[in-house]
């Protein structure tokens, strides 16, 4: 799928009930001659999303009733999708970990049996849920969106982003060869990154730009504009990876700038671990960009070997159940990272790609 699950949720679940209401709207009448030919009429514009507030709290309490700890549950924002939506749109997003004894379908019905007192509706995927893999839900007022909702399944949870992916023609081809859910980060400023994200883009894999820019990327002002032209090399991303300039991202000016280049492009981020003295987290948040943060940077401590870094991680999946992990094309590590995936795999590691984590 060339797209992958960003913006699924509205086109997928959404778009289709929107779709249908477009449907009705314009449905012609009898046909009669025309005697002069016009230009059909625009179509309408797509409902405004509802108040989410009373959605919201119905849902959280639906959750909590349904066994779901208020801990175990996140919130955020989702992008709207469709003709007549802007790209910067979204949908408020209560993101929530499934319990280990019920899993998520009971979850799932106690949220559907809240729905329908309150005049909502619960709509899902049309093709249905991706076995081991998030569920995608939306609570509807009527023909109108009023909350997106994302079901994690229970057990570990694992996300690979590999950065700066086009430096070497070679190492294209070991990217590819890794697992089809790890996301891969092109580098924006490369001699042939529009040829190498098409490349990734049409053999289903998740497509990130990987931002070059540092610390003297010059003033804020110029930074939106820059964010933007580099994005444009990346055909097909669906988000951005964090820049490697330590102090550009701890500035509040040059985080809004970035982000909010992101947001109009409807683009999520995926920032460096928190460690970094990054701003990024709470600037996206201000602004309703989505993103997510690594837990991890296997490019941070060379000096250790590479099995050496892989197992602090599978330690992190047993205390904390999920890992964000970024790694460089290096050709050693990424021959180390395959065979791991696979082991992880057998052990129901889920490995999910970073569009299915942001909020």
């Amino acid at each position: 799928m060339k797209a992958p699950l960003i913006g699924w949720l509205v086109a997928a679940i959404l778009g289709a009930a929107l779709a249908l209401t477009g449907q009705r709207l314009l449905q012609p009448g009898p046909a009669e001659p025309a005697p002069t030919a016009e230009p059909p009429p625009a179509p309408p514009p797509p409902p405004a999303p509802a108040d989410p507030a009373s959605a919201r709290a119905l849902a959280v309490k639906a959750l909590v009733e349904a066994g779901v700890p208020h801990g175990a549950i996140r919130h955020g924002v989702y992008p709207l999708r469709g003709p007549g939506r802007a790209p910067a749109e979204t949908l408020p997003l209560v993101a929530f970990d499934c319990p280990a004894d019920g899993g998520c379908a009971p979850v799932v019905e106690a949220l559907d049996a809240a729905a329908v007192p309150a005049g909502l509706t619960l709509v899902g995927p049309v093709g249905g849920d991706r076995p081991g893999r998030p569920i995608f839900r939306a609570l509807s007022d009527g023909e109108r969106p009023a909350l997106a909702l994302r079901a994690q399944p229970a057990g570990p949870r694992l996300t690979v982003i590999v950065g700066d992916v086009g430096r070497s023609p070679a190492l294209v081809d070991a990217a590819l060869a890794l697992d089809p859910d790890v996301t891969l980060a092109v580098a924006a400023d490369g001699t042939d990154s529009a040829q190498v994200a098409r490349r990734l883009a049409e053999a289903g894999r998740e497509v990130l730009a990987h931002l070059p820019l540092t610390a003297d990327g010059g003033s804020a002002d110029g930074l939106g504009p820059a964010t933007a032209r580099l994005v444009e090399r990346v055909p097909g991303a669906v988000g951005a990876a964090a820049p490697s300039g330590g102090a550009l991202l701890s500035s509040g000016p040059h985080a809004a700038a970035l982000l909010g280049a992101l947001g109009d492009e409807g683009l999520f981020f995926v920032d460096r671990p928190p460690t970094s003295g990054s701003v990024a987290g709470p600037t996206a948040r201000a602004r309703g960009v989505r993103a997510t943060a690594a837990t991890h940077d296997l490019d941070a401590d060379p000096a250790t070997p590479i099995e050496a870094r892989l197992k602090a991680i599978e330690v992190s999946l047993v205390l904390d159940g999920h890992a964000v992990v970024t790694i460089g094309a290096d050709p050693a590590a990424l021959a180390a990272l395959q065979p791991w995936l696979e082991t992880l795999r057998h052990r129901r590691v889920r490995l999910l790609r970073a569009s299915e984590i942001v909020r």
